[in-house]
């Protein structure tokens, strides 16, 4: 299915002086306080969600201490939904018949509009993917576009967490609507990326998810899929860095899991 796009770019220019680089590839420097972004969003005509893009390149990927430990991997452009699915959103698709309710009451209710949809299993998130012309995130994407080229912790940078930046910890004990922590942006402009609601992505678990022999794994069966992005209910330390990873059976229908779609770059 052909999406159809609107788009617009902004710029975002931390000092004068490099102005010039923005019309070139998107730049990020590890010393936080010399960051040129390039951001550049578009809208979705299917489902109305608007998406940031994220360049292709290396970046550091994993942590220190952890089976893999860092390491440097070449991924290919693609866009991101801004948020995670909506109520909202998620309405559209069950309304256009390709997409089945959650398994909560509260999904059609106005109030929750703009909070991410849960108790949506692997497939129903894949499902509404499709139907928007994109697809589940990797969690190699995934990881991208939370904590973009330096690697730093948090989308935001190496700053802890605190309630102005995300939903977690159980701070508030529930979902927030989406977008509401604006200062917990990834170097590519993408929200909620750490608290809220664990996300969805295409990828089976595996210990280490960096190997070749894992990436190119395909999701099969009943086999568990990667989350990311840590909930409401996680402390800092677990979830909510860019790096953290959980799981869960696909047929799982969950009050704290929803997921975002991605868009494979178009000529």
């Amino acid at each position: 299915m052909m999406v159809q796009i609107q788009r617009r770019v902004v710029m975002i220019a931390g000092m004068i002086a490099v102005l010039a680089v923005a019309a070139c590839q998107p730049v990020s420097w590890r010393g936080r306080e010399h960051e040129l972004i390039r951001q550049a969003l578009q809208i979705n005509q299917t489902d109305g969600a608007v998406y940031v893009y994220v360049p292709g390149g290396e970046a550091v990927f994993g942590y220190a201490g952890s089976i893999s430990g860092e390491v440097m991997l070449p991924v290919a452009s693609f866009w991101i939904m801004r948020t995670e699915v909506t109520n909202a959103l998620y309405a559209r698709c069950v309304a256009a018949g390709s997409c089945t309710p959650p398994a909560n009451d509260r999904w059609q209710d106005l109030p929750f509009a703009r909070h991410p949809v849960v108790n949506v299993s692997w497939a129903q998130a894949a499902r509404y993917a499709d139907w928007a012309g994109g697809r589940l995130p990797t969690e190699i994407e995934w990881e991208k576009a939370c904590r973009g080229v330096d690697g730093r912790a948090y989308p935001w940078g190496d700053r802890e967490p605190d309630p102005a930046l995300a939903n977690y910890n159980g701070a508030v004990g529930d979902t927030t609507p989406t977008g509401r922590y604006p200062a917990g942006a990834s170097p590519y402009g993408a929200l909620d990326m750490a608290g809220n609601v664990w996300e969805w992505t295409s990828s089976p678990y595996a210990a280490n998810p960096y190997t070749p022999e894992t990436m190119a794994l395909a999701a099969r069966g009943h086999e568990p899929r990667t989350l990311r992005g840590g909930s409401y209910l996680n402390p800092a330390g677990y979830g909510i860095p860019c790096t953290s990873r959980g799981w869960d059976v696909p047929a799982l229908r969950i009050s704290w899991v929803g997921f975002r779609v991605v868009l494979d770059e178009r000529d």
